[in-house]
């Protein structure tokens, strides 16, 4: 059965302002290079297939095609699926 409606999205933030690239010490002309992995949400539903670590490579992808070098992310320390994924692609600190 298909579903139906939104199971799983991200969010990719263009910072302006608060720019985690300057928090990691990048010299101030990488900044507009940064972008922010925001919110990757999946539906309880569909927890547990690898919605979120499937979506990974098309941000990753997404990000090199509009030319940023860096991305930025926050995840909590009590999230234990997705530290992983984010390890997996480079993720440091």
């Amino acid at each position: 059965m298909a579903p139906e409606g939104l199971v799983a999205y991200h969010v990719l933030d263009v910072p302006s302002r608060e720019n985690y690239g300057a928090d990691i010490g990048l010299l101030p002309e990488e900044l507009p290079k940064v972008a922010h992995r925001k919110t990757m949400a999946v539906h309880p539903d569909y927890r547990g297939n690898g919605l979120q670590r499937k979506m990974n490579p098309a941000q990753i992808e997404l990000m090199r095609s509009a030319s940023f070098r860096h991305a930025c992310c926050t995840v909590s320390p009590k999230n234990s699926y997705s530290i992983p994924n984010h390890i997996d692609y480079g993720a440091k600190g």
